[in-house]
Order: structure tokens, then sequence, then C-alpha cells
């Protein structure tokens, strides 16, 4: 069983499974929480046979009791999209930031900027992303598999993939 955004699972990515069903033997309740988009204009109950192939599929099902209650979120998505985290080395000769791009489908437009430091030139980036077919190999600890570095000219405008991991190291002036 599963709730869905009514628009669709390809053009909105959100839904949610009810799990357990499949498995019940006796009547019993399946409680699930399903945060829809702020623009969702309504949602859709989907009910699946996973395996009809062994027997024919008979029985009953009752929906009862079912209540659905608007709720507003911090934040919209549910959780931040972004993260990303930066630091200096410790002898403070370079700036390592690392951001991850949570979102499955968007790109991100990410500006890193000094304060109370200069770069010394330019930086190197390493890039990970979902559909990276060595990502599995550097991952596993093959280093053949491992991403090269990029240049870029240091401080900037850069853009994430969607599902992916920037790593950037910039050379700062002493």
């Amino acid at each position: 069983m599963n709730v869905l955004d009514q628009r669709g699972w390809e053009a909105t990515h959100a839904a949610i499974a009810i799990t357990g069903c499949e498995a019940a033997r006796d009547w019993q309740d399946f409680h699930a929480v399903f945060n829809a988009p702020a623009d969702c204009p309504g949602v859709a109950l989907g009910l699946r046979v996973t395996d009809a192939r062994a027997a024919p599929v008979a029985g009953r099902l009752e929906l009862a009791a079912i209540t659905v209650s608007a709720e507003t979120l911090a934040q919209e998505p549910a959780f931040p999209l972004l993260a990303a985290t930066a630091t200096r080395s410790a002898d403070r000769r370079t700036l390592q930031v690392v951001a991850i791009n949570r979102s499955l489908e968007r790109t991100l437009s990410v500006t890193v900027a000094l304060a109370g430091a200069r770069a010394a030139g330019p930086g190197r980036c390493w890039r990970l992303t979902a559909d990276d077919p060595v990502l599995g190999r550097s991952l596993a600890g093959d280093p053949a598999g491992a991403p090269a570095p990029a240049d870029v000219p240091g401080p900037g405008r850069l853009e994430l993939a969607p599902a992916s991991l920037l790593a950037l190291d910039i050379p700062l002036e002493p």
C-alpha cells in the first residue's frame, strides 16, 4: 500500500510506502505519515499485488477510519537540500570545503566566499555524483576508481549536480 502525490511519482518523487501489509494475516492497524509538498493538489492511495504469479489473489480489503490532516512543516522540503562544512588545514594554508546536494532532481548553485583570508591560487575540486560509474569502485577502496581532482579558479560560484558531493581544497595566503 502506498500514498503519493496525485501528480505521480515521476512528476514529484513524493510518496511513502505503508509496509507490513503484505505479511498481515489478521486484521490490524497500519499508520503512516505522508509529508506532501506544499503545492500538492491531492493524494492517491495505491494498492499493489506484489506476487500474484504463484496463486490467484482473493480476499477482502477494508479501509476504515482514514484521517487526513494538514501540518505545516518548519521548512519545505522537510530537510535542507544542501549540507556543507568548511575548515582550515592544521597548517592553516588550505581551506577545505565539502558540500552535499541531497536533492535527487535539482542542481544547486553554491557560492564559496572567503572572509578574513585570501586565496593563494587555484584550488582543487573533487566531484562524486550518484550516476558516476567509478563511484562504487572508489567507495570500495579501489584507488583506480578514485575520481581525479580538477582545477577550480578559487572561491566563487559552483554548481552541484543532483545527488552529488563536492570537495574543495583552496590554498590560502599565509
